[in-house]
């Protein structure tokens, strides 16, 4: 159908054909011309940019859920520590209390040892604290 449209040569016969990509009134798709190239290399960095801008905002993401989870841990394990020491020093006052009676001499010298384990309890802290 298509040779029918040809025109035709002052013999009757068929012009031939051009081997070239023709589009008639179409423009050519852009991967066929060398701004279409440029083009594909600018979206291709492009691409690879912000790929490396999402797997950076992902890795401080991660950062940040991995410090607040530490963070958290810690607290925890210092609010532990605090408990466990709080529960020593009350064990601690009541058997002084025990131990002593009513005997003032007792009392006072049990009450030097608990402020010596209170001291030595905020001391461990302190040294916690700070490592």
């Amino acid at each position: 159908m298509t040779d029918e449209l040809i025109p035709l040569s002052g013999s009757h016969m068929p012009v031939e054909r051009v081997q070239e990509r023709d589009r008639g009134p179409l423009p050519a798709p852009p991967w066929w011309t060398a701004a279409g190239a440029k083009d594909r290399r600018a979206e291709e960095k492009h691409t690879l940019a912000v790929r490396k801008e999402v797997r950076a905002g992902e890795l401080a993401q991660i950062r940040a859920a991995r410090m607040v989870v530490e963070s958290t841990a810690r607290m925890e394990a210092l609010a532990r520590i605090t408990t466990e020491a709080k529960f020593r020093l009350e064990e601690a006052h009541r058997r002084s209390l025990l131990l002593a009676g009513d005997n003032p001499v007792l009392q006072a010298q049990m009450g030097v040892l608990d402020d010596t384990l209170l001291q030595a309890f905020r001391a461990e802290q302190i040294r916690r604290g700070q490592s």
